[in-house]
């Protein structure tokens, strides 16, 4: 991958491979960058410039002093807003990311800290490198899977990022109010504030817009009156959260200024780093590949939240950003964003975090966060991947996580697509993935092709097959698609494809049922037998089981109905 490539310019070209022969999917890291979890005393002395930054020694036993860690702190040191969320009588925790300006002798080495006369060596908990989430071993790392699968489209870097309004907080603290059902995080690009645009036609209520049944709807996020209590500088956070560290950086700030002055909207001082800390708006945009002047309003998190929410009751949505509007992210925002959701847990009433995305390593402090979301009785609904996001689509070859999460921890539900597959005499018929495909399914069971007076028989339905990613281990459950689409959420929207869509619909369908059936989950900390029980009962209660897919494709064959493009 050039670091010359313009999506990376975001990361100042030190975007490098990572090297792991271990690893079977191509990774790439931040050069210069660390991720450490200090305790909060060793923190105090980092910041107050009191320890001193080494790498360890290289194979030569060469140590490089980072004195630039330290030269400027507010910028070379970055601790998550959100504390570790340990046992109350551990000693608080932060996850630090340390940056430094030095060339060391390895291109990802560990770092360690030290008292100012050197006498007292500080050991972090745990450090590990800053990676980019990224997919396939051959390609550049993509975004999460584009809304719209016809068009082809491309990501634009061009973000309109906007920050939360007074109508904005106006709108969402009236119509959101007390509810009983659990919330959804959803870990994605963000929602979309401002809703004119999506779906038509445009409704006067920018807050409003329209079903795939033509019927208004509006979303209702978790919205919270009280700041978050040990995070920092959260007093404004109410609608969600922006886990991405380089839109509170000063240059995304001046440019995100000059844009809204360009647009009539100057404020009378510039945005700071904070008030992005409290915006998690959907600035994921899509331009046609056939015509690059065409901008497509397929926003990703949105379109996730819509469809959670349209399948689960209407439960409370928490966006929480941690992809940017190119549709990339980095190991420290997820870690920062799931510290995030750990702390509203208990306030907002979390029981669910939707996942629609892949990373390729199974990185031991992302771990630490499944199991704590699973000790917090929160389910992961995990997607699979897609079949062109990994050179192989069997999880069983390639591992993607937090889909292959699964197996350890039972809070985790991985989810595919699947299509239905049909037979006629002893010939099976797989028609594709396509619409040309599901067309000619089509003509073949409503023009008579198939008859007695031709000879053949009627194609009779003989099971699914996986049409994304899958694996007899690691994934839990297929969502049945038309052909590999989904219907979208929005009046007159494209067809959907992908295993995020697939997840989202899972991630309903277990609100639902908690909601539904509020003893199946017990409140505070929850053992792993207990999930691993809830989430079996989840599982039963799917559609069905089938045995192609048990043989082949998805964990016990379980399937769940309803949502394919024609549904």
């Amino acid at each position: 991958m050039p670091e010359s490539d313009p999506r990376f310019k975001f990361l100042s070209g030190q975007v490098a491979e990572y090297p792991d022969p271990k690893n079977r999917i191509r990774q790439y890291a931040i050069r210069k960058q660390k991720i450490v979890i200090v305790t909060a005393d060793d923190l105090n002395l980092l910041e107050s410039g009191k320890l001193e930054v080494e790498t360890t020694p290289d194979r030569t036993g060469k140590r490089v002093k980072l004195g630039s860690v330290s030269g400027d702190k507010k910028v070379r040191i970055i601790r998550s807003d959100c504390p570790e969320l340990e046992a109350k009588e551990a000693p608080a925790r932060f996850t630090v990311l340390l940056e430094w300006d030095e060339t060391t002798t390895e291109p990802f080495p560990d770092l360690e800290l030290w008292d100012n006369g050197g006498s007292r060596r500080i050991t972090p908990i745990s450090q590990t490198d800053n990676f980019l989430l990224s997919g396939d071993r051959d390609t550049n790392p993509p975004p999460p899977r584009p809304p719209i699968a016809a068009s082809e489209p491309l990501n634009t870097a061009e973000s309109d990022f906007k920050l939360v309004s007074s109508d904005d907080l106006d709108n969402y603290r009236q119509y959101s109010g007390p509810c009983t059902i659990p919330t959804v995080a959803v870990l994605d690009t963000g929602i979309k504030f401002n809703l004119n645009n999506l779906g038509e036609p445009t409704l006067p209520n920018p807050y409003v817009y329209r079903d795939a049944n033509n019927q208004e709807r509006r979303f209702r996020l978790a919205y919270q009156d009280q700041p978050i209590k040990d995070c920092n500088a959260m007093y404004d956070n109410h609608l969600g959260y922006c886990a991405i560290r380089s839109y509170g950086q000063q240059e995304f700030l001046t440019s995100l200024s000059t844009r809204l002055a360009q647009l009539g909207q100057a404020r009378s001082t510039p945005p700071n780093a904070s008030q992005v800390r409290n915006s998690p708006y959907d600035d994921y945009r899509l331009i046609d590949r056939n015509n690059r002047n065409q901008l497509l309003d397929a926003r990703h998190g949105t379109t996730i939240a819509a469809i959670i929410q349209q399948n689960g009751d209407n439960a409370p949505i928490l966006p929480v950003k941690a992809f940017d509007n190119l549709g990339f992210s980095t190991l420290f925002d997820v870690l920062n964003a799931l510290n995030y959701v750990l702390h509203r847990r208990d306030v907002d009433d979390i029981r669910v975090v939707n996942m629609s995305w892949i990373f390729g390593r199974d990185e031991p402090l992302f771990r630490d966060k499944i199991e704590q979301l699973m000790r917090a009785g929160v389910f992961v609904v995990a997607a699979a991947g897609n079949e062109k996001q990994t050179a192989d689509p069997n999880l069983d070859n390639i591992p993607v996580y937090p889909a292959c999460y699964s197996i350890d921890f039972p809070n985790v539900i991985t989810v595919t697509s699947v299509m239905q597959v049909y037979s006629s005499g002893q010939s099976k018929l797989h028609l594709g993935h396509s619409i040309a495909g599901k067309l000619l399914s089509d003509l073949l069971q409503h023009t008579g092709l198939f008859s007695s007076q031709n000879g053949l028989a009627k194609p009779q339905k003989n099971g699914y097959v996986a049409v994304e990613n899958y694996s007899c281990r690691f994934v839990n459950v297929g969502v049945v698609s038309t052909y590999g689409h989904f219907a979208s959420p929005f009046w007159n929207g494209a067809p959907l494809r992908g295993s995020s869509f697939a997840s989202a619909f899972v991630s309903g369908f277990v609100v639902r049922q908690l909601h539904e059936r509020p003893d199946l989950l017990p409140a505070g900390t929850v053992s792993k037998y207990t999930m691993a029980e809830v989430r079996q009962e989840l599982l039963s209660a799917m559609s069905g089981t089938d045995r192609r897919l048990r043989e082949g494709y998805v964990s016990g064959g379980y399937y769940l109905d309803g949502y394919g493009a024609e549904a």
